[in-house]
This record gives structure tokens, C-alpha cells and sequence, in this order.
């Protein structure tokens, strides 16, 4: 049988194995920083909630339920402060942008912890996803991620696989040393290119020369600080958290970050998001194989929906898809993708990451057989 190209187009679902919140659950991770008396989380915690409380009249310590939907924090301060408006009397644009970087900065703070507290616990879950990242075929695969963190570049190092993450040709590789960024010695081979479509806690943005530069993942504690300003660091914490990261390019900004955030406006016109979309449109042009961990497919993400259809429907062979999926909400997203791809070119398996979906979905020879798949995907319940 003849070898393919498989491109894994992940979502929050997928980094749910390693102890990550889902999209659903954001908000209540988001809050848990309230339980702690200091620290950088619980003063960021604070200034979300006297927005939220000043702009939706949500109480300061709502429960997570009753709080707004991120989705219309981000896009209502979005909509007003990038062009130039309040929203309302006491949030001016300038105070709504350090709002936008305040949950920035909880949100890697938020992703970071969580990973970390997941690995002093040895769950089924995590076991599954270290199997699936050792199993892949390194020279077959590419992965494309619609998530922020940065899960399948930790993995990767836990279970030590000798190989340089590729973001894109414009992403440069870099480390820190004190607060200084040095470039990485060099790229190892052989290479795994993962595209970031909404950027990552563990890049670096320079507004002056626009250049981007990955850093480790362990970097997110850094990284977090630098999202705010001085003085905006002085006015949640009464001092600074250290020396500003200066471009190592052009010496003269210092360094932020971009995250096209839960916003129906999303802004992807940055060079950052330019790389990671021009590699993520190769790589499913060329893949006969498209498998979706965990991603729902959410209307939000229309701009990434379009890519795919573009692709899917530009080539001559369409492409074989196939959907992992998993627990009692998975009807509901099987039906989108059946809806959006048609149902004649879908495989669904509705176990989630289990041995045998991983050992079908990572094998480097094309599944034909029709007995093979239907032994892995149960049908549907009436």
C-alpha cells in the first residue's frame, strides 16, 4: 500500500488529555485564581472582575456560570478600544487594551499552571496522548492547532523524541538567558511542523520589526509578565516583575505577544499568523489524510472553516477525513462535520484517543478497507 501525508488539525479537546481546560470550562479556570490570596493571578483576577462588573453588571464575585461569555468580552472591547472608543464612561481605550493584555495574561498563566499540575498526575488520559505523539510518524505528519498552548511541544520533550518543532519559516527559535533572547544554536532534524493558527503563549511579537520568536515552552511564567506594561505591572502589583525582553533583532522595543483571542473579530493581520496560516494551507493541500482531535468546528472560527472547504474542494482526490471525537456531545459535532464536508468523505470514531483509534489514525499505509473501519467506529445510537 502506498504511504501518506496525515495532517492532525487539533483542538481544545485534544489538549483536554493533558489536564487543560476546555473552551467551556475557560472561565472557571480563569476565576479559580480568586481562592488565593496574592500572586500575580489573583490581582489579574481582580481587575477582570471590576470590568466585567462595571461593563455587565455582573456581581464582583459572581460564580463562573453567571459571568459573561468570553467570546463578548473580548469582542466588546475589541470593537470599541480598536477604534479608538470607550466603552462606557470609565473604560477608555487605553484602559480597555491593559484590560485585553490583563486577560492575556491570565489566560498563559492560567494554560501554563495547568499543564504543569497535570503531569504529577499519571491519568489514562495523558498516558493516551504520550502513546499517540510516540507513535506518529515523524517524517509522514504535520500538525495544525487551533489552541494556544503548548501541549504537543511539552509531550514531545517528556518523552524525549529527537526532533526540532517547526512553526513556520518566519517563527524564530530562540531562548532566554537572564532576560535576554539568544537564538538556538541550531535546528535539529528531523523536523515536525505544527502551525499555531491563533498564535502561542510561547511567542514573542516585535511591533517595530515585526519579526516573531518561539521560546521554550517553560518560558509561560516570562512571557505572562511581559504581556503587561510597566506601569501597568506597578499599578496591579505595586512594582514590577524585572527587566523588559528587548527585540534581539532591532534592540529598540520591547517584546509583546499576539493572540487572536475568543473574538468574533479576530485579528489575523499580523505576520505571526500570516506563517502559521500560508504553511497550514500547504500542509492540507498536501495531506491525503485529515484527522480532528477534539476541534468542534465552532462558527467562530469561520476564517479557518474557509481555508478548509478551500482546499477540500480545490483538489482533484479529495482528501480522506477522519473525526475523533468523544462523550455524549459528540452527535452534535459529528453533525456539523457532516453538514460542512458531506457525509460520503467522513470517518467518525467516537471513543476519543483510544489504543486502537491511535494505532488506525497514526499507521502510515491508506485504509481502504471497509471492515477495518467499521470495526472502530460504533455506529450511532438511535
Amino acid at each position: 500500500m502506498a504511504k501518506v501525508r496525515t495532517v492532525f488539525i487539533l483542538g481544545a479537546g485534544f489538549s483536554y488529555y493533558a489536564g487543560l481546560p476546555l473552551q467551556s470550562d475557560f472561565t472557571r479556570e480563569l476565576l479559580r485564581s480568586r481562592d488565593s490570596r496574592e500572586g500575580p493571578s489573583n490581582a489579574l483576577t481582580k481587575e477582570l472582575d471590576r470590568f466585567v462588573h462595571v461593563t455587565f453588571g455582573c456581581p464582583k464575585d459572581a460564580h463562573p456560570d453567571a459571568y459573561p461569555e468570553l467570546e463578548d468580552i473580548f469582542t466588546n472591547i475589541d470593537l470599541a478600544a480598536n477604534t479608538g472608543h470607550y466603552l462606557g464612561k470609565e473604560y477608555d481605550p487605553k484602559l480597555l487594551r491593559r484590560t485585553r493584555r490583563v486577560l492575556i495574561s491570565r489566560i498563559i498563566r492560567m494554560l501554563g499552571k495547568a499543564f504543569d499540575d497535570g503531569r504529577t498526575v499519571i491519568s489514562r488520559e495523558r498516558t493516551l496522548l504520550r502513546k499517540f505523539l510516540s507513535q506518529i510518524d515523524v517524517e509522514r505528519s504535520e500538525f495544525i492547532s487551533l489552541n494556544w498552548d503548548t501541549v504537543v511541544e511539552s509531550i514531545l520533550e517528556e518523552i524525549n523524541l529527537p526532533l526540532f518543532v517547526n512553526y513556520g519559516s518566519g517563527i524564530l527559535a530562540h531562548h532566554l538567558r537572564g532576560r535576554e533572547l539568544v537564538k538556538d544554536a541550531g535546528e535539529r532534524n528531523p523536523k515536525l511542523l505544527l502551525c499555531k493558527m491563533h498564535g502561542s503563549i510561547n511567542w514573542l511579537y516585535c511591533e517595530n520589526c515585526r519579526r516573531v520568536f518561539s521560546l521554550p515552552v517553560n518560558s509561560w511564567s516570562s512571557i505572562a509578565a511581559q504581556v503587561l506594561k510597566q506601569d501597568e505591572q506597578k499599578y496591579l502589583y505595586r512594582t514590577t516583575l524585572g527587566e523588559r525582553i528587548l527585540c534581539p533583532a532591532c534592540e529598540s522595543v520591547d517584546l509583546g505577544i499576539r493572540l487572536a483571542t475568543f473574538s468574533y473579530q479576530k485579528a489575523l493581520n499580523f505576520p505571526m499568523f500570516d506563517y502559521a496560516w500560508q504553511e497550514a494551507g500547504n500542509a492540507l493541500n498536501r495531506a491525503d489524510k485529515w484527522v480532528f482531535i477534539g476541534y468542534s468546528l465552532p462558527d467562530a472560527d469561520f476564517h479557518f472553516k474557509f481555508l478548509l472547504k478551500r482546499s477540500q474542494i480545490a483538489r482533484r482526490i479529495p482528501p480522506e477525513i477522519h473525526v475523533v471525537t468523544g462523550g455524549k456531545k459528540g452527535t452534535a459535532t459529528v453533525e456539523s462535520y457532516r453538514k460542512f464536508f458531506g457525509a460520503g468523505s467522513l470517518h467518525v470514531h467516537y471513543t476519543g484517543l483510544s489504543q486502537p483509534v491511535i494505532d488506525f489514525i497514526t499507521s502510515t499505509t491508506w485504509h481502504k478497507t471497509q471492515s477495518r473501519i467499521k470495526r472502530l467506529i460504533p455506529k450511532r445510537s438511535s
